[in-house]
């Protein structure tokens, strides 16, 4: 009888100990699938950002085309950079694109500064400030997105979680990172 009731604790204590075990394994993977989920939904909202200031570029080319023949290299390389965006899917192309875009419309808009009639023109500043406020927000965004890869990496190499994420397969996530 007593042996009995010996075995019933034992066994009692290591069914909790196996669910306490199965616990922490589903609260990791739950965290690890979150994290993950949270870096993909930051880059699909810098994703659409890119889009929509590669959407405003041909617009652009247009006007400054309009007023000045003298930024045509820089024209050409806007429209190849926004073209090298728009087909590529791997983060480091589209950051290494992003950047030249950043740089290219930089220029566009310091050199803007020397035709006043361009300056001026309504479209122009329009196109100016919708890009300018677009930049800021990819700025912001890619901060946010670059934390939540740099939360991802960090909770799937850190112990024990990293012997759960070797059976699952993840690896770490990119940076969006200035070229």
């Amino acid at each position: 009888m007593v042996l009995s009731i010996l075995e019933i604790i034992v066994d009692f204590v290591l069914i909790i100990l196996l669910a306490l075990v199965v616990f922490y394994i589903v609260s990791i993977f739950n965290t690890i699938v979150s994290l993950r989920n949270s870096a993909n939904k930051a880059w699909a909202n810098i994703d659409v950002l890119l889009k929509q200031r590669s959407d405003l570029i041909p617009n652009l080319v247009s006007v400054v085309k309009g007023y000045a023949d003298y930024e045509q290299k820089t024209l050409i390389e806007l429209t190849k950079l926004r073209a090298q965006l728009m087909r590529n899917d791997a983060l480091s192309a589209k950051a290494k694109a992003s950047e030249g875009i950043s740089f290219a419309l930089k220029s566009i808009f310091i050199t803007a500064e020397r035709y006043p009639e361009l300056k001026a023109d309504k479209h122009f500043m329009e196109l100016q400030n919708q890009l300018t406020s677009l930049e800021n927000q990819i700025a912001d965004r890619r901060e946010f997105y670059n934390n939540s890869v740099m939360l991802f990496n960090t909770r799937i190499k850190s112990f024990p979680d990293t012997l759960l994420v070797a059976i699952l397969g993840y690896v770490e996530k990119e940076y969006f990172k200035r070229t």
